[in-house]
């Protein structure tokens, strides 16, 4: 039975035990590829994204910066206060607004103006089309309605409804009064109509709520028309939000003309291109995932899952050495250390000599690995046990669905389509098909968190693979598949991720080199190839070397790793300096 300590030991190598930020290194190069594919997308449509006429306007998504409501729960059992519920239609609620804000600033008048409104529905059916007709006369016809009634003659103008007939006289023309301080409001028809039927609509509940909404409104004109204002954008009483906007901050909120937008994107390009190869790492990481978010908080409704992740990806790069490894930053750090050594002439540099012998494993990169794992368990939990919830999983259409839709499958591709018409012609195989790809998908989402931490954990890191390769490939969702793996690749034992680029690089096989130490351009020159060496494919014993063989041996020792690059011939002779 594990004891205490067992268990505190246990957490302590979980979280901090030194890592090889080899990983971090490679996740930073495929992060990188990413954002620097999706932002150079962005350049094509730039203005129309993320400019001031963009389609979610400049105007508009600096009022949701500022004014997006924000609700607190009650603590207590009581319900909280609720908006008065506009109509869905736009010209049907615009109609309503400019019914709101022909209220009387007094609200005791207000009230008055509402009677007949307040009364209307007690008798719907007969009263709302005597007032339909009774809005339509003149103000001449109405004062002879009126007259008629008082002198109990016949009714020529308009018939009176039965309701009507048996009211007292004091009360029926009580009844016209109120139905002339109404009218106005409502304004000219349809608009009138649409008001009444906004009404007409609402359940007795929320009518009295509305009726309490325009008795709250202030009596500042100024105020009213702010809070009427805030109604129509967003749907809901500024008064009941516990405060409003959001903490959010973009460049783009604020850039005015194409060319000053232009240049902050060119920028950010860069910016991304460094953090990739792995150039002042600490730094153009924070830039890079500020101006990140800086895109994703301008057009928030156009974004996907994708930005999600690669924010998620940015995020942990931030907080981890993800220049420790495979970077410019790293190579630096390399020739700094060959220098050195150079200029201690054969002296024992222990720094150096650390520099050289590989990236320094540390706790920081560990956290930081062990954090992406956790937020990757999180992440397939979640869409895990979301799918299980859903009926077309339960039913086995999601997977069809996710093939034939035009927004993301190849249904738009010949060879595509005429699949998918001869898998459809056996519905044993299709189900069959269907069948595998939602138990396949949901098994692996909600047992991976679980048993990723076992031995079973290549099994579940090929059914990863594979899960992302086929979304990249049969829905087109490519770089949000690239992401995805990429987190994954906190799952891989550094020592996987070293030996992958060194074999393409020994595929020459080692070599060892002599070099005369007492030659400063022979020493020189071996402190550089131990800087270049990352593969560890070369190595150096003190001896002799002919002038004339010094050049092909140095050259060759740098071909055989990079002759797997283009160009890398001229990229092996110019780094010697040969």
């Amino acid at each position: 039975m594990p004891t205490w300590k067992g268990i505190r030991d246990a957490w302590s190598r979980f979280w901090f035990l030194p890592a090889d930020p080899t990983t971090l290194g490679l996740m930073r190069i495929m992060t990188g590829c990413i954002v620097l594919y999706v932002h150079l997308a962005y350049t094509l449509e730039l203005g129309e994204f993320f400019g001031p006429s963009a389609w979610m306007t400049q105007q508009t998504a600096n009022r949701e910066r500022l004014e997006q409501p924000v609700f607190v729960p009650p603590i207590g059992w009581q319900q909280q206060g609720t908006p008065p519920r506009l109509p869905d239609l736009p010209h049907r609620r615009t109609a309503v607004i400019e019914f709101l804000g022909r209220l009387a600033d007094n609200p005791d008048q207000r009230i008055k103006e509402l009677v007949f409104l307040s009364t209307l529905f007690q008798n719907h059916a007969e009263r709302r089309p005597f007032f339909d007709a009774y809005a339509a006369l003149t103000p001449d016809q109405r004062a002879t309605l009126k007259q008629q009634i008082t002198d109990k003659s016949a009714m020529t103008i308009m018939p009176l409804p039965d309701s009507f007939k048996q009211l007292s006289t004091d009360a029926a023309l009580r009844n016209l009064h109120e139905a002339d301080d109404l009218i106005p409001l409502l304004g000219p028809s349809p608009g009138a109509g649409y008001v009444l039927d906004w009404f007409r609509d609402l359940d007795t509940a929320e009518r009295f709520k509305v009726l309490d909404f325009i008795r709250e409104l202030p009596a500042s004109t100024k105020e009213r028309a702010k809070i009427v204002d805030y109604l129509d954008f967003w749907n809901t009483d500024p008064r009941l939000t516990y405060t409003q906007g959001k903490t959010v901050f973009s460049p783009w909120f604020h850039l005015q003309d194409s060319t000053s937008y232009r240049f902050v994107h060119a920028a950010v390009l860069i910016v991304i291109f460094l953090f990739t190869i792995g150039l002042w790492t600490r730094v153009t990481a924070v830039l890079t995932w500020l101006a990140l978010l800086g895109y994703i908080h301008r057009a928030a409704p156009v974004m996907f899952g994708l930005d999600s992740v690669m924010s998620v990806a940015m995020l942990y790069l931030v907080i981890g050495p993800g220049g420790a490894a495979l970077s410019i930053d790293r190579l630096r750090a390399r020739f700094r250390a060959a220098r050195a050594l150079t200029e201690a002439a054969g002296k024992p540099v222990p720094w150096a000599e650390a520099v050289l012998a590989g990236p320094r494993p540390s706790s920081v990169a560990n956290i930081t690995l062990r954090l992406v794992q956790i937020h990757f368990c999180l992440i397939y939990a979640s869409t895990g046990f979301t799918k299980v919830k859903g009926p077309t999983w339960w039913n086995h259409s999601a997977g069809w669905m996710s093939l034939v839709n035009p927004d993301f499958s190849l249904v738009h591709a010949q060879w595509f389509e005429s699949l998918m018409h001869a898998l459809a012609e056996s519905r044993v195989v299709l189900a069959l098909i269907m069948a595998g790809i939602v138990a396949f998908t949901i098994v692996l989402e909600v047992a991976l968190p679980i048993l990723i931490w076992t031995s079973l954990r290549p099994y579940l890191l090929i059914g990863s693979i594979l899960l992302h390769s086929g979304i990249a490939f049969m829905m087109g969702l490519t770089p949000f598949g690239l992401i995805m793996m990429t987190l994954l690749l906190a799952f891989f034992p550094a020592s996987v991720v070293r030996q992958a680029p060194a074999w393409m690089i020994r595929r020459g096989g080692p070599i060892t080199l002599k070099f005369n130490p007492a030659d400063a351009g022979q020493l020189r020159r071996a402190n550089r190839l131990r800087a270049l060496d990352v593969a560890g494919m070369v190595t150096l014993q003190p001896g002799t070397v002919k002038a004339m063989d010094e050049v092909d041996l140095w050259s060759l020792a740098i071909l055989r790793q990079l002759r797997w690059l283009p160009g890398g011939r001229a990229i092996a002779r110019m780094l010697l300096g040969v």
